[in-house]
């Protein structure tokens, strides 16, 4: 009897560990490998003068077109088929494109440095806009309203139809570097943690409230 006592005090300092929540862990479930997806390359139809760096994209989600800008001499579209094309853009327009938006049947707006904004109207771009500041946003809205911003917070608006670009006066920020509409409620996001949401009073009269966007505090 003697003999055994160890053996019980060990079994009973085991049982002792596993009541105070040092058990081992039960062993992880397996998991099954992540499925990888693959990416094709495609050569776009760059114009005579070569490939070009390419910075922005939109996508149509009616037709499946894609649209493409750079700093090259024309703008991208691959259809929906695959079959990739160019246009040319306008004369004087060789600044390199930052950005580009549109809607469905509606108006698609591409935007750049040099100020530089143009409109595809009746399958050729023409520009429309020749800002202070290089842009580097751009954003139609689903009413068909335009905006396109960039440096020195230089944000230009065009309404739904309209041919003509109205300041939007945002000098306050440093650099506007994306726009976004979500809720009926559109935002200009920037440098330095700068978030500005347009909000609208009880007159109509839109204004634009910056938005506290420090997560460290509590």
């Amino acid at each position: 009897m003697r003999r055994s006592t160890p053996l019980l005090i060990g079994a009973a300092l085991a049982l002792a560990a596993c009541d105070d929540g040092d058990s081992p862990a039960p062993p992880a479930p397996e998991r099954t490998p992540a499925a990888f997806i693959e990416w094709a390359e495609e050569t776009p139809a760059f114009p005579e003068t070569g490939p070009f760096h390419l910075f922005a994209a939109w996508a149509d989600p009616a037709s499946g077109d894609l649209w493409v800008v750079g700093d090259g001499p024309a703008i991208l579209r691959r259809t929906a088929e695959g079959v990739w094309t160019h246009t040319p853009r306008p004369d004087g327009s060789d600044g390199a494109l930052r950005a580009i938006s549109g809607r469905p049947s509606g108006p698609i707006v591409a935007a750049g440095d040099g100020g530089e904004a143009l409109v595809l109207r009746e399958g050729s771009w023409e520009r429309s806009l020749a800002g202070a500041q290089d842009l580097s946003a751009a954003l139609v809205t689903e009413d068909g309203s335009a905006y396109v911003a960039g440096r020195d917070g230089e944000l230009h608006m065009r309404p739904p139809g309209g041919a003509q670009w109205v300041d939007q006066d945002l000098r306050r920020v440093d650099h506007i570097r994306a726009l976004a509409h979500a809720g009926g409620e559109l935002w200009a996001l920037g440098q330095f943690g700068v978030a500005l949401r347009r909000t609208a009073n009880d007159d109509g009269v839109a204004t634009w409230e910056p938005t506290d966007t420090d997560t460290s505090r509590p």
